[in-house]
Formats: structure tokens, C-alpha cells, sequence
């Protein structure tokens, strides 16, 4: 990432920002309609001018501001951008990642991957779902000419976010599902994380991914961080 002023910033805050602005031009705005207001103003000023280039549900999720605002506030997930101020003082959104708690089924994957994955000590015979983080969402906005930051830096955004809540509740892995293409495995391989299980095909989709994994450090290796 380019040596400029690029800081992350949260999904909620942004809303809260849009928020009071609308109620303080107009405070005696109801609820219903102070929602309606919310997602067409995040969809104007943030969905807009977010492109995200070959994934057409990454572009949506912003675009669609009811499906990003509604996993917010209803605390189903987070997200987070990476931005900056351009040269005419106005907010470049230069990527996000979007991260929650997920209930990973294992019960079909491999013995011998199961025993990777869970925690130390626990049986694998005995598991077929655990608790996990998982990397939902990571995109970098094609509409910024020229911009700086790669999938490295948004998989660091999302890592940070994810350790400072390890740190807090515990649990040992992340995962997340990659486009089934070389160049997107390699990225993610390159970071630290290992393929798993089999190829996943959404329905009505043509599009795969990859189940992939990483393991947070625990026991003795957690304390020396």
C-alpha cells in the first residue's frame, strides 16, 4: 500500500454519520422513512461511485443498500473500508471487507483436514460444525483511478478487526470461500491460507469457490505474538 493517508473505517459509523445529518435537517422524521432516506443517501454517496470489477454480487452489496445496511443493523455481519481524502478534499472508498461469526459444517470434509481445523485436545469423530470467523466479502473499488492499495491490505483490515475480537471471545480459525481461480487462490495462499473440503457451487450460479482456512496462533505460540 502506497505511503499516503489511508485509514479504515467502519460501515457503522458511516451510517450513524448519515443518520444525523438527515435528522438534522428534518427532526421529526420517522422511523420508516428515516431508513428510506439512509439507504438511498449510503447508495448515492458510497454504493455509486463502488465498482467492483468481474463479481457482480460483490458490486451489488453496496449498490444494494438495503442488503449491506440491513446485515449491519442487524448485526449478521461488519464491514470495513479502507478510504482516503482525494485531491478535491472528497472521500475515496478504496476497498472493503465484510467479516462475521460463521458455524462452519465439517461433517463432510476429510478426517484427517478435520483434525486441522478444530481445536487441540477435541476428537474429530465428534465434531461436524464449529465456530469460526469468516471473511465474507474482499473488494477493491475499480472506479479509483490509480488506486493504491491490493488484496493484501484488505485481508491486513480484516485480520486486525478479527484478532482484536479473538482477543476478546476466543475461537482459533478463519475461512472464507475464494473465486475459484488460480490468480484469487494464490493471493489467499500467499497470506497463510490452506484449501479444504470440496469446490462450492451456489445454485443458479456458475461461479465456484474455494473452501479455505486459517489457523489463529493458540497455546504457547499465542503468547508470543
Amino acid at each position: 500500500m502506497a505511503e499516503e493517508s489511508i485509514v479504515g473505517e467502519n460501515l457503522q459509523t458511516i451510517l450513524s454519520e448519515i443518520c444525523k445529518s438527515i435528522r438534522d435537517s428534518d427532526p421529526d422524521i420517522g422511523e420508516k422513512q428515516l431508513k428510506k432516506r439512509l439507504v438511498a443517501n449510503f447508495v448515492e454517496y458510497v454504493g455509486q461511485n463502488f465498482f467492483v470489477e468481474k463479481n457482480k454480487e460483490l458490486d451489488s452489496f453496496l449498490k444494494d443498500g438495503n442488503k449491506s445496511i440491513r446485515e449491519e443493523l442487524n448485526g449478521f455481519s461488519r464491514t470495513y473500508f479502507l478510504e482516503r481524502i482525494n485531491k478535491n478534499d472528497e472521500i475515496d472508498y478504496l476497498g472493503f471487507v465484510t467479516i462475521r461469526i460463521f458455524n462452519l459444517d465439517i461433517s463432510d470434509v476429510d478426517i484427517k483436514v478435520k483434525k486441522k481445523l478444530i481445536l487441540s485436545g477435541k476428537s474429530p469423530k465428534n465434531i461436524d460444525c464449529i465456530p469460526c470467523y469468516l471473511i465474507e466479502q474482499v473488494a477493491k473499488n475499480s472506479n479509483v483511478e490509480d488506486n493504491p492499495i491490493c488484496a493484501k491490505d484488505l485481508l491486513d483490515l480484516a485480520m486486525g478487526k478479527i484478532i482484536q475480537s479473538n482477543n476478546l471471545l476466543g475461537s482459533a480459525l478463519v475461512t472464507l470461500l475464494g473465486v475459484n481461480i488460480d490468480k484469487v487462490i494464490n493471493i489467499y495462499s500467499e497470506y497463510g491460507f490452506e484449501k479444504f473440503g470440496e469446490l462450492k457451487t451456489p445454485s443458479g450460479s456458475t461461479v465456484s469457490y474455494q473452501p479455505m482456512y486459517l489457523k489463529l496462533p493458540t497455546g504457547i505460540d499465542s503468547l508470543c505474538q
